[in-house]
């Protein structure tokens, strides 16, 4: 789940505070707009004025729960609640509804001249801000204790654990590295058992247990049931044997760590309270999470496809028409059946919040919420989300985006470098001779190979970048914001470290290399255009003799 990033706590409670000053200096123009609608409502209860009265004590409502003043929250609720009433019942309007209106605008005039005299404390944020639990952040090495007697064995092992992201520090004894866990527990520990009759310390593994929680990887040359059952017993996670294939190794370390998908989180906030929209965006801000707030219900479609979120949070009275209404056409576009929606309203009645969530919302949250308590569930139905998503758009083998829906992000990842004008990049991969290492040393090591590049990939590319199985073992990548010579800078990099990996079958161990094609949108008008143009590329470096990446260079008709 998402967490408040290091430092972010102090920073949000300054920017909450900032917004909640902002939101004090516009009470007494709420008011106006509030005691205009009201002076316009007449004796036959003017629709457009009851809309306008409804919707701003609906806006102030929430704003001033989530700034810290529940007393005049409490007060616009309350007439939001009967203007709503006359609203679906116009005939039901005398004058003791009149004069109840009436009480109601004075308590919340009174509510309101408080809040306005309110001294202001520099510093002090009005709603308090608590943490949530988190995974930790993808693009930071996680550090892994290997004990090993065979220096040189296992400097090779740690050597090729740095490629996938893994710290590895290399014990000879057991001993040695649970003093050292006590300085700076790992993440993991691998204990290579050394000779035949090696057998784990069922002692020595309970005392590092008791250091740090870490899984234990248990490598032996030892592959029968008594073995097994003894490293199972004396609280080993996971059994490997030799000869040790690196990539399972870090598969196994990938799953115990639960290494998913981390890519920066996208919700899209549709709020018409600009104030409150912004405060709801430095919240999820503070956990790393990209927001953007969309007031005008009638652009949310649009951005929907522009952003494509992994959640919506919905406010359930917007201007032109009710939260559940917009969700219940959202959920009329098949791409959108699985986005995880949540409502976060001052709505306090439990039949209208079922009635909206049977439109198709997933979550209602009430007004005002602390900023731990949204990043919870936030982060929670994102993460299922993706989970699901995944089945259904990643491919099997590598758990990169599968061809269809990393096509789809690439028009996304246009659409945004056109809006913006930052460049887009891609890039073409292939692995060299593939057909020769199948017809070689089987299928099953082909595959070892195409895993290997993708998680090579996974971990050497930033978060922000769009990887995809294109086909067999071809590969691409998005850059965004990324020339083309910085995007074959990258890709370089990382050919020279996977060609430096070995391969261990029975049979023999073996290298493999690839050739890539970079082409950024100064080759390419069109989302195919550039993909095509780094394919071109990819034929070059193939051409001039693999193991190399090639620049397309522009075409008639490319853009300038």
């Amino acid at each position: 789940m998402a967490e408040l990033l290091p430092d972010a706590a102090a920073q949000l409670a300054v920017q909450l505070a900032d917004l909640g000053e902002e939101f004090r200096r516009s009470v007494p123009g709420r008011m106006r707009e509030i005691e205009g609608a009201f002076a316009a409502l007449g004796e036959r209860l003017d629709a457009a004025a009851l809309l306008q009265l409804s919707g701003a004590a609906h806006r102030l409502a929430g704003a001033a729960g989530t700034f810290g003043h529940p007393a005049l929250g409490d007060a616009a609720h309350r007439l939001e609640e009967r203007v709503r009433h006359l609203d679906t019942n116009p005939a039901g309007c005398g004058g003791q509804d009149r004069a109840a209106l009436q009480g109601l605008l004075a308590d919340l005039q009174a509510a309101a001249a408080v809040v306005t005299a309110a001294a202001v404390v520099t510093g002090t944020a009005a709603t308090t801000v608590d943490t949530a639990p988190g995974l930790p952040a993808a693009a930071l090495p996680r550090p892994v204790f290997l004990v090993d007697e065979d220096s040189r064995l296992g400097a090779e092992i740690a050597e090729k654990l740095g490629h996938y992201g893994y710290q590895a520090r290399l014990f000879a004894t057991p001993r040695a590295a649970i003093e050292a866990m006590r300085e700076a527990p790992p993440d993991a520990l691998v204990f290579d058992l050394g000779s035949p009759g090696g057998m784990l310390d069922k002692v020595l593994l309970a005392e590092a247990r008791a250091i740090a929680p870490a899984p234990v990887l248990i490598v032996s040359a030892r592959a029968d049931l008594a073995a097994r059952l003894h490293a199972l017993r004396a609280g080993g996670d996971a059994y490997l044997t030799k000869p040790l294939d690196i990539g399972v190794l870090v598969d196994r370390l990938d799953d115990l760590l639960d290494k998913s998908d981390h890519r920066p989180a996208r919700v899209l906030v549709v709020e018409d309270d600009p104030i409150t929209g912004q405060a709801l965006l430095a919240v999820l801000a503070s956990a790393g999470i990209l927001a953007e707030l969309v007031g005008d219900p009638g652009q949310v479609l649009e951005r929907l496809h522009e952003t494509l979120p992994d959640l919506i949070v919905m406010d359930m009275y917007l201007p032109g028409c009710r939260g559940d209404e917009l969700v219940g056409v959202i959920r009329q576009v098949d791409v959108w059946q699985g986005v995880p929606i949540v409502y976060l309203s001052v709505e306090v009645d439990r039949d209208r919040q079922l009635l909206a969530l049977e439109q198709g919302g997933d979550d209602f949250l009430q007004k005002p919420i602390a900023p731990g308590h949204l990043l919870r569930v936030v982060s929670a139905r994102i993460e299922r989300a993706r989970r699901l998503r995944a089945l259904m758009t990643r491919d099997s083998l590598t758990g990169l985006l599968n061809h269809a829906r990393f096509m789809e992000q690439l028009d996304i990842e246009a659409l945004r470098a056109r809006r913006s004008g930052k460049s887009l990049s891609a890039a073409m991969i292939d692995i060299d001779h593939f057909k020769s290492v199948n017809d070689s040393y089987g299928h099953a090591a082909g595959d070892i190979v195409i895993k290997g590049l993708a998680r090579l990939l996974q971990q050497r590319l930033r978060q922000v970048d769009v990887i995809g199985r294109y086909g067999g073992e071809e590969f691409a990548v998005l850059f965004p914001e990324t020339s083309s010579d910085a995007a074959r800078a990258v890709i370089e990099e990382i050919g020279r470290v996977f060609v430096s990996l070995r391969f261990r079958r029975p049979d023999g161990d073996f290298a493999v290399s690839f050739s890539a094609g970079v082409a950024s949108v100064d080759q390419a008008c069109q989302p195919r255009q550039l993909i095509e143009a780094a394919d071109r590329a990819l034929y070059d470096a193939k051409r001039r003799g693999r193991n190399r990446v090639e620049v397309a260079t522009p075409f008639a008709g490319a853009a300038t």
